[in-house]
């Protein structure tokens, strides 16, 4: 049996729907929260698996079932478009932090290869 299910939008939309009208809003929210713990603990084990497929494989599972959950918190809340907004700005924001920090790292190292080479001219000297 395969796991391969291509869900349209619009079939996840009607999901969704009839989660929501099943279960209450809180009810949800108490999973998301239990959701969200199971996939700390799997990332908080990560060095304690012995196998990579094993952590592999519980680290999909968990992340499935953490965006499954924010999915449909967004859609509870419908909260979609300002979390796309929200998204776009914090990663904006990340772009131009790693910017920021390869400029300033070229300066370091620059600067670092000057004390390097003034340190290689004074052993030659002496």
């Amino acid at each position: 049996m395969s796991d391969q299910i291509n869900l349209t939008s619009q079939e996840r939309q009607s999901i969704y729907e009839k989660v929501t009208r099943y279960y209450s809003t809180d009810k949800q929210i108490d999973v998301a929260i239990e959701e969200l713990s199971e996939l700390i603990k799997v990332l908080a084990k990560r060095n304690r698996y012995e196998q990579f497929i094993d952590f592999e494989r519980d680290l999909i599972d968990e992340c499935a079932d953490v965006l499954v959950m924010v999915e449909q918190i967004i859609f509870l809340f419908d909260i979609h478009q300002p979390i796309q907004n929200r998204i776009d700005f914090k990663l904006d924001r990340l772009l131009k932090r790693i910017i920021q920090d390869k400029i300033k790292n070229t300066k370091r190292d620059k600067e670092l290869k000057n004390i390097y080479d003034n340190m290689i001219q004074k052993n030659q000297k002496d």
